[in-house]
């Protein structure tokens, strides 16, 4: 008897073996499009808030549907502003002329994203976030453009948010926040 056992213990071990080793001999998953390498649609949803207290209030969220083929997919919600520069340029007689012309800048929010199937469950975000406003300059000086940018490269778990970064704004402090959610 331990004579048959024996091979057939061996040939169990190395079928196990092989399919733990490779996926293709691996028993098919529960959801094919959670798959890595598979292709899909992923919901990212970036959310920007304060803390007040220790109560988070979420300020602005934007959500924006990418494939999981690591194409970036850009999002760009605000306005075009004109920013005055001056110029000085000299003309026949040797006099400088002060010219004003301008520069278009986006301002508002912006997103640049694409993801990735890691694994089950698991999403690789790569993005750059850009959140900039105008500020007005000071008596006789132009207008100032702030921006908060952040480049993101993160592993997230398929639904769960994750708090990214914080910021001090001076009287208050901010989160973002993102996920990514399979869409199934």
């Amino acid at each position: 008897m331990t004579k048959l056992f024996l091979p057939l213990a061996c040939c169990a071990a190395l079928a196990i073996g092989c399919a733990a080793l490779s996926p293709a001999l691996a028993a098919p998953s529960d959801a094919p499009s959670a798959q890595a390498g598979v292709p899909g649609n992923v919901l990212v949803t970036v959310r920007l808030g304060k803390l007040d207290a220790g109560k988070r209030t979420t300020v602005k969220s934007y959500q924006i549907v990418v494939t999981t083929e690591a194409r970036p997919t850009q999002l760009l919600s605000g306005a075009r502003v004109p920013i005055p520069t001056t110029a000085r340029e000299g003309d026949a007689s040797g006099d400088d002329k002060k010219m004003t012309a301008f520069v278009y800048q986006n301002i508002g929010f912006s997103v640049t994203a694409s993801v990735t199937m890691v694994d089950k469950g698991k999403i690789k975000l790569s993005a750059t976030l850009e959140d900039s406003r105008v500020k007005d300059g000071d008596t006789g000086r132009p207008p100032t453009v702030e921006t908060r940018q952040l480049v993101l490269d993160a592993v997230l778990q398929d639904g769960v948010p994750l708090e990214v970064t914080r910021v001090d704004l001076g009287e208050e402090i901010g989160f973002v926040e993102v996920e990514a959610k399979l869409l199934r």
